[in-house]
């Protein structure tokens, strides 16, 4: 299966241009555009003759689109009114459908010149059509365009978005109080961040990706960077087990997580990693969590460590492991750890220190927040796993900020610092600020404590077998989640816990041979 590629409204742009040199034009991408959204709008129409739509245009292609659908559905003999919303077109070829239109003698309305009229019509339909914006729109809605979106959204009736729902920005998660809230969005040759992001997608209701005749070569040369991960090409990612190997062939994995009162954190993080087949998993943890662990986890060596007054990890552990990480392919930091100062000098330490990939997690994230400058200091590659909260501290961004541009948060925060970004949540966005991967796995059983600990010992398991950092966080978010997936079938969402994906885990490892 090929990896859905997530497009920007400019690489589309490109893409679009690039189909001209296949003997495509303008004209004829709208005309493809409007006869395939006509074609999926038919599916829900039983008898045309007795079917009412009304096409909202707005003044752009988007618009034209909608012309061609109007066009399409009159010819079916359904009973179907084009709205103007902001007049007559202003691109040539969105006019050039509109005359066509006229000329077959259908039914034309401009909105302001006959509002009352288009109201009455809206309350008394089956079809709405919403060709206003398309991936045109930015800032806010006027307040004309808040009078037709509420009227749109107040209709009994299927509506139908033409590749974006009018008032969300495309390239952009963020909400839009006043936006349409379609139930099919019928997206044009490539989706865009908004039809797969929360909480713009929530107004997009059933996303349809339909083909207007654009070649697959017209997206190769465009710098497209993102896209959705697919079961197929992330378990292709994970290495073969071989009959010639032994323990230190699949890695060296370090977990220095857990306190006194957060011993599940450690037991959670250090069992995902020895169910994805890290060779030799160590965890260095203070007395009272070592103690309770080893009768739990006799697969995992342990490095007993020193406590503080807290019965934290006291600072005086930090040459030992560092010189033990010398001889690990991958370490794990901040699970359970607590977050006083001393959990700050450790994190510190190791972003300073350590040369093999470095998960940061959890309290090692919330101690990083105080000056996530110390990233620019790491000897080796990071990959953090934030959620939306420790994002927002990682960031100094309000978490409504984060909430709605979690994609542009993430890549601008990578970039950056140079590090791997997983900002957790509905759709995870894995992110090295140059390539970009969405998950397509998980529901929300995974909303509960622990959960996190079990990605974070799944990335740092995968690490440590030498994947890329990109990949490692790639399959652990994905395969964290088609877990979950799994694992709410057997138990429901309500009654899974993070230690029962261990069991559907392995089970995904048996399905393909692994």
């Amino acid at each position: 299966m090929i990896a859905m590629k997530i497009v920007t409204t400019q690489q589309m742009k490109a893409i679009e241009a690039a189909s001209l040199d296949h003997g495509l034009s303008y004209p004829q991408l709208m005309e493809n555009a409007g006869k395939a959204a006509a074609q999926f709008i038919r599916k829900v129409i039983k008898h045309p003759q007795d079917t009412k739509c009304i096409v909202f245009c707005g003044k752009g292609n988007n618009g034209g689109d909608g012309f061609v659908v109007t066009r399409e559905l009159f010819n079916d003999g359904v009973k179907v009114v084009a709205v103007l919303t902001d007049g007559v077109p202003v691109t040539s070829e969105a006019q050039s459908m509109l005359d066509e239109l006229l000329n077959l003698g259908a039914v034309v309305i401009d909105y302001q010149e006959h509002a009352d009229q288009v109201k009455a019509l809206s309350q008394n339909t089956d079809i709405v059509v919403d060709a206003i914006y398309g991936t045109g729109f930015s800032g806010e809605p006027n307040e004309l365009h808040k009078e037709i979106f509420a009227l749109i959204n107040s209709s009994v009736c299927a509506v139908f978005s033409l590749d974006v729902p009018s008032g969300i920005r495309a390239d952009s998660c963020a909400d839009n109080p006043y936006a349409v809230q379609a139930d099919f969005t019928l997206c044009f040759d490539s989706m865009k961040l908004a039809h797969y992001l929360e909480p713009a997608s929530l107004h997009c209701g059933r996303t349809i990706v339909l083909n207007i005749g654009i070649p697959d070569d017209c997206r190769e040369n465009v710098g497209i960077s993102t896209e959705v991960m697919e079961e197929e090409e992330v378990l292709g990612c994970l290495p073969q087990r071989v009959p010639n190997s032994h323990k230190g062939t699949y890695g060296k994995f370090l977990n220095i997580s857990g306190s006194l009162g957060f011993t599940g954190a450690a037991i959670l993080s250090t069992t995902s990693a020895l169910r994805c087949g890290a060779g030799y998993v160590t965890l260095a943890s203070p007395e009272p969590v070592i103690r309770d662990v080893t009768p739990v986890l006799p697969e995992a060596t342990t490095m007993l460590l020193k406590e503080n007054g807290e019965h934290q990890i006291d600072p005086s552990n930090i040459p030992e492991l560092l010189e033990r990480a010398k001889r690990c392919t991958a370490v794990l930091v901040g699970c359970g750890l607590g977050k006083s100062e001393d959990t700050r000098e450790l994190v510190f330490s190791l972003i300073r220190g350590v040369e093999c990939p470095l998960i940061i997690d959890a309290d090692g994230l919330n101690v990083l927040a105080s000056n996530p400058e110390v990233l620019l200091e790491k000897k080796g590659t990071i990959i953090l796993t934030p959620h939306a909260v420790e994002m927002s501290r990682l960031s100094g961004k309000r978490l409504s900020d984060i909430q709605g541009n979690r994609f542009e948060t993430a890549v601008s925060f990578a970039e950056k610092y140079g590090v791997i970004l997983v900002l957790k949540g509905p759709a995870t966005i894995v992110t090295d600020g140059k390539t970009s991967y969405i998950n397509s796995t998980g529901n929300a059983g995974l909303a509960k404590a622990g959960s996190g600990d079990v990605l974070a010992g799944m990335i740092g398991s995968f690490a440590a077998q030498k994947l890329s950092g990109l990949d490692a966080a790639r399959c652990g978010v994905y395969l964290h989640g088609m877990a979950a997936d799994r694992c709410a079938k057997r138990l429901s969402q309500y009654g899974m816990l993070p230690s029962d994906l261990m069991t559907d885990l392995c089970q995904i490892f048996v399905e393909h041979e692994l």
